[in-house]
């Protein structure tokens, strides 16, 4: 057995949960309305969840929007106390929640370095080491010499990412939603830089990006309500095909099935139209309880059975002849663009 094995995990998560009473944020009038039309007031965000995360590990927390995910983040980090369970941590912990939040306006980019780094636990001497490597990350220019207030909001993201992963000397860092930072490049360098933490660190990332979760993470846990659910790609379509008309998330082609459109590996972008709305010429992502992984494919034809709509399916690639009929229950989304 190897030594990794055997020692003990950096993160042990027990039965926690935590929960919000949404009258305390509401006015008396409000509170009566709210009543009045029968909302419950006291919100579960997170729900008996329980989990491991090994020593020097990237675990993935994947869900839509309140699904618990930000407020795990913010248990997991001291910041909000479980109202039930328990929590232990081997180490030290940092947090980036939000992306810039944390720069003082009337410093340098400079100065932030040191005034974050310090913060996030860091020594002046490490902070003095680490300082070109950040300013070359971020890759601003002469702005490390001015103020953040003259920052774009792009800008300050950039800093902030770099001062994360380089001036931090935590065991154990949380990240939500900061891979969306930038260009493709910037992007494509955030990864790497992630990865690479993996080595020293271990590291928990919150984002929507199934695709970059399932390329930089040993472990995805999917929440959806407050609820921690089971792993298997099953649960992972079942979540998606929960999400509400409008919603957008990326899934990763697994083939070449859509040759010119898009190749094997890219991350597109499925958006949960209606149903209803789908036609001819549309490229609709789908999955089927026996084959549990997404397919994307040109709609060919719509035809009615009965009172049931039911779509004929084929890839683009003259290489691929699969053809699929689907129907609501198997359809996810349409595909407008690769990323």
């Amino acid at each position: 057995m190897s030594s990794d094995m055997t020692k003990p995990p950096a993160i042990t998560i027990t039965h926690i949960s935590k929960s919000f009473d949404t009258q305390r944020t509401r006015s008396l009038k409000e509170r009566k309305t709210w009543n009045k039309i029968g909302h419950e007031h006291v919100v579960k965000a997170v729900d008996d969840v329980s989990f491991v995360v090994p020593e020097r590990s990237i675990v993935g927390l994947f869900g839509p929007n309140g699904s618990g995910k930000s407020t795990l983040l913010r248990l997991l980090a001291g910041i909000m106390t479980p109202d039930t369970g328990s929590i232990k941590t081997r180490g030290t912990v940092a947090a980036v929640l939000d992306l810039g939040a944390g720069l003082y306006e009337e410093a340098t980019g400079w100065d932030n370095v040191f005034f974050v780094g310090s913060l996030m636990g860091s020594s002046k001497h490490k902070l003095r080491r680490v300082s070109p490597d950040v300013a070359r990350f971020a890759d601003i220019g002469r702005f490390m010499d001015a103020p953040i207030k003259t920052y774009s909001t792009g800008m300050r993201a950039r800093l902030a990412f770099a001062i994360a992963i380089h001036a931090t000397s935590a065991d154990i860092l949380l990240l939500d939603e900061i891979l969306a930072v930038g260009d493709s490049d910037f992007q494509l360098k955030s990864l790497t830089a992630v990865r690479s933490l993996a080595k020293t660190k271990t590291v928990i990332l919150a984002s929507h990006n199934m695709a970059i979760l399932q390329r930089l993470c040993t472990k995805v846990l999917l929440l959806s309500d407050g609820v921690l659910l089971n792993e298997k790609q099953d649960r992972i379509i079942d979540l998606l095909k929960s999400l509400p008309a409008g919603e957008t998330f990326t899934a990763q082609a697994l083939s070449n099935s859509m040759l010119p459109v898009f190749k094997k590996g890219d991350a597109i972008a499925v958006t949960k139209t209606p149903w209803e709305k789908v036609a001819v010429g549309n490229i609709i992502a789908f999955a089927f309880p026996n084959l549990p992984q997404i397919i994307v494919h040109r709609v060919m034809d719509v035809r009615m059975k009965g009172k049931e709509k039911i779509c004929s399916t084929q890839g683009d690639s003259v290489l691929f002849e699969d053809s699929w009929r689907v129907n609501n229950k198997n359809y996810l989304g349409t595909v407008k663009r690769s990323l």
